[in-house]
């Protein structure tokens, strides 16, 4: 579903292989509650400034019986600041940053999913 900009959730992460929480750790549980229900095996849901995310939402999406890989990450990749209404200026991108899967065995499958993007992700095992 390239080119679509939507509120729909659903329609958002239907096809998607990845779907990137880029929120702050108190909006995880917004977002999660949002795309839980719609999130199938196969999927990859990265949490970035994970804040845990991973282990409390990972395992939330296991007992719903969802056979999703959750990785998270410390940080954004992109340097930025907010300078007004719906304005962003991007200062630079990160060179290397971490990933990691909440099974840490997924954590290749991670980064395979996402070098073409982020070709400087590296594992954190």
């Amino acid at each position: 579903m390239p080119n679509t900009v939507t509120t729909d959730v659903r329609r958002a992460i239907e096809d998607a292989k990845v779907i990137m929480f880029t929120v702050p750790a108190y909006g995880h549980r917004t977002f999660f509650d949002a795309c839980a229900p719609y999130l199938k095996g196969g999927q990859i849901v990265v949490f970035n400034t994970g804040y845990y995310a991973g282990m409390r939402l990972g395992q939330e999406l296991e007992r719903l019986g969802r056979d999703v890989i959750v990785a998270e990450r410390p940080s954004l990749v992109y340097l930025c600041r907010l300078t007004g209404p719906a304005q962003v200026f991007v200062d630079g991108l990160k060179r290397s940053s971490q990933i990691a899967a909440f099974r840490a065995s997924d954590t290749g499958t991670v980064i395979d999913a996402l070098k073409d993007a982020y070709p400087q992700f590296d594992p954190c095992l």
